[in-house]
């Protein structure tokens, strides 16, 4: 081959050689990296399976599989009632690769379970007769108590929230109690995943802004505000049905997936001047009303006298809030035994909050009902 095809041949490999290159890093770059996966710490990892390490209790009534017998679950019967469990091992079957371990017909994962409160006895059974257990739980060891405690604290004076009504700050508290002895080779008492205090008052309204807290180590309290709306760093007057929920994995403790661990009723005094601070009707005065959202621009106030015994008629007043506005007033009247109301119209495009109260025989208004309508 003569000299000058032969260099022209090199120059034009080359030439080529460096267009791949580029189009190969612009292709790189143009597709996006695989998103990082999320994994669990070193720490995290310890955390999920030191209940492993203390669950060793074994099962009080065994039945082995047909043809093969899975890992055997074990059992964790801690001081108290709150804070019984078990844990379940990972379970794949030689012959179709996984199977699960059931608890009352329904499905648990691998990991730490809490037992239900007021459970004493949990049978768990597997997937193509892999083996059964039975767990028994005892309430109490009288070597050391460590039931937790559940408190509620309600402030003696009261706020004004931004749609200018009144409300007092209610915080509540847990202690995930200290051990006072723990089993040979554990150093710790058992840390309480997550609590999640659920409050929800006669009407339905829920103090949905109240947070969760998690990773409650032995021995340490929390004590934290309930939190109802986003006007209030409180609760309004009137009776609330607070419920503690637990979860012993998952992101946090949540009403909708987790399990009570204790349950309560409190009454957040009345905030009127000289009034009986219970913020709740007396024995004589049995009246009680709702609000009810009808679409998006009405609202119905209804009365209900049915259990009222007196002959005097009951007035009832509805208190429309509209922020920067002047709050406006309509009032019903109803005799003893009956249930009726008014429909009051909402302004649109404004978030509006409405209040039903009843007049008592001492000239003193009682709330009855209160409603927040989202601008629509």
């Amino acid at each position: 081959m003569p000299k000058k095809k032969w260099l022209l041949g090199v120059i034009l490999a080359t030439i080529m050689t460096l267009i791949a290159g580029t189009c190969s890093m612009r292709l790189a770059a143009a597709v996006p990296a695989e998103p990082t996966r999320n994994t669990m710490s070193s720490s995290a990892a310890a955390d999920e399976a030191s209940d492993e390490g203390v669950c060793t209790g074994e099962a009080d009534e065994h039945t082995p599989g047909e043809t093969y017998t899975a890992a055997a679950p074990t059992k964790c019967d801690r001081p108290g009632t709150d804070q019984d469990g078990y844990y379940i091992p990972k379970f794949t079957h030689p012959n179709y690769n996984f199977g699960d371990y059931r608890v009352n017909g329904k499905t648990v994962g691998e990991g730490y379970h809490n037992l239900k409160s007021g459970t004493s006895s949990v049978t768990i059974t597997t997937d193509y007769d892999s083996g059964s257990w039975t767990f028994n739980f005892t309430n109490v060891d009288v070597k050391q108590e460590a039931e937790n405690t559940y408190g509620i604290e309600i402030s003696d004076r009261c706020k004004k929230s931004t749609v200018e009504d009144m409300y007092r700050e209610v915080r509540w508290t847990f202690t995930n109690t200290l051990e006072s002895e723990l089993p040979e080779g554990v150093t710790e008492g058992p840390e309480v995943h997550s609590i999640y205090p659920l409050a929800t008052n006669a009407e339905g309204s829920v103090a949905y802004k109240t947070r969760y807290y998690n990773s409650i180590s032995d021995g340490q309290t929390v004590n934290l505000p309930f939190l109802q709306d986003h006007d209030t760093d409180g609760l309004r007057p009137g009776v609330w049905r607070i419920v503690f929920w637990r979860a012993d994995n998952g992101p946090h403790a949540d009403y909708k997936r987790d399990y009570a661990v204790k349950r309560m009723k409190i009454t957040v005094p009345s905030c009127d001047k000289g009034g009986s601070g219970s913020g709740q009707p007396s024995p004589t005065f049995d009246v009680s009303g709702v609000l009810k959202q009808l679409g998006c621009a009405r609202v119905k106030a209804v009365g209900d006298t049915r259990e009222y015994s007196s002959v005097n008629p009951v007035t009832f007043k509805v208190i429309k809030r509209v922020k920067g506005r002047k709050a406006t007033k309509r009032s019903f009247t109803l005799s003893a035994n009956q249930k009726g109301g008014v429909v009051v119209r909402k302004p649109k495009r404004t978030k509006t909050v409405f209040v039903l109260k009843a007049k008592q025989p001492s000239g003193k208004w009682m709330r009855l009902a209160r409603k927040a309508v989202k601008s629509c």
